[in-house]
């Protein structure tokens, strides 16, 4: 996992990275932790393409300033209509309408696959439920934060359901950390994989809650 990650180069990816595999680290095993700090310096120093990745973070270069436009054109769309936004899959038209698809000459592309989202998902999430939806969301991914936190806390579990409970909570963190950058938050395979992990662990914790159920 560590070597697919590394060879994204991607700056986004490697601080998502870094955020779960240190929580893993200090939560379950200090060797862990040790083991990746010396992979991420054999990265840095072995592979030359990681070290321009990581140097130009301390800069804006093409890519971050691509960021920073995106930002601002979802901010003024934010800014249309805060509290309600332009509603569920209508960002695309709300971008149009503003003319961020238009070229030098006029054309419109209409954004490509991009042009149905944002650079961040929370802004995206923002733009187009308004400040009650982001509420409400940020609510569910904190309580879910939070449970995960208990299950896994709750030593009357079983190992290997404390276990979905650490994934959920590390991988939420990640998740949320890489979002930012990208709008991985609304990726299909992404969010398939996440809600399958989510749904075991509330599964398995809805289960062991009734004293006449046996595990196998």
């Amino acid at each position: 996992a560590g070597i697919a990650v590394v060879i994204t180069f991607s700056r986004s990816s490697y601080i998502a990275f870094i955020a779960a595999v240190g929580l893993l680290g200090t939560i379950k095993s200090r060797k862990l932790l040790l083991l990746f700090i010396a992979f991420a310096l054999a990265s840095f120093i072995f592979i030359p393409r990681v070290q321009t990745r990581v140097i130009g973070a301390l800069e804006i270069d093409e890519t971050a300033k691509v960021r920073l436009e995106v930002y601002d054109r979802t901010f003024a769309i934010i800014a249309e209509d805060p509290w309600f936004g332009v509603g569920f899959n209508a960002f695309r038209y709300a971008q149009d309408r503003e003319g961020y698809f238009r070229d030098e000459r006029g054309v419109n592309d209409y954004g490509g696959h991009a042009g149905a989202g944002s650079d961040s998902s929370i802004l995206f999430i923002l733009a187009t439920t308004g400040i009650p939806g982001l509420i409400l969301f940020l609510s569910f991914g904190i309580t879910v934060l939070f449970d995960s936190i208990k299950m896994y806390l709750d030593k009357n579990l079983p190992d290997r359901f404390r276990l979905y409970a650490l994934t959920v909570g590390v991988s939420l963190v990640a998740l949320f950390i890489h979002t930012q950058f990208v709008n991985s938050l609304f990726y299909t395979w992404i969010m398939e994989w996440y809600w399958v992990i989510l749904g075991l662990m509330y599964g398995f914790w809805q289960k062991f809650r009734h004293p006449t159920h046996k595990y196998v």
